[in-house]
């Protein structure tokens, strides 16, 4: 499994080799360094997941993120909530709402 981190212009900053992994859920280690080790400046940043199977052939994969709502903006004219991580989604992408437990970011 590898995940690819890219900046808003799609220049990839960092490949992270995540190795074998069961099905379910994992955890992405990102740390916001580049492949080089440096600290990349605050913005917009996308993770793409890609899996393989033990023969080589794609494995399909979703992408979720949890975390705890800071804010709901309607700037860009849509509801749009952000999370205590700074990661931003439409409302539109909001599948679930709960009591933040310990291990939420």
């Amino acid at each position: 499994m590898t995940a690819t981190i890219t900046d808003s212009n799609g220049n990839v900053v960092r490949t992270l080799n995540l190795g074998a992994h069961a099905a379910g859920a994992t955890t992405i280690p990102w740390d916001g360094t580049d492949s080089t080790g440096a600290t990349v400046a605050q913005g917009t940043y996308t993770v793409t997941v890609t899996a393989t199977n033990v023969a080589g052939s794609p494995v399909p994969v979703t992408q979720n993120v949890t975390g705890v709502v800071q804010n709901i903006s309607f700037a860009l004219g849509y509801p749009e909530l952000t999370l205590t991580s700074g990661a931003q989604a439409p409302i539109s992408q909001l599948v679930d709402v709960g009591t933040p437990t310990a291990a939420s970011p």
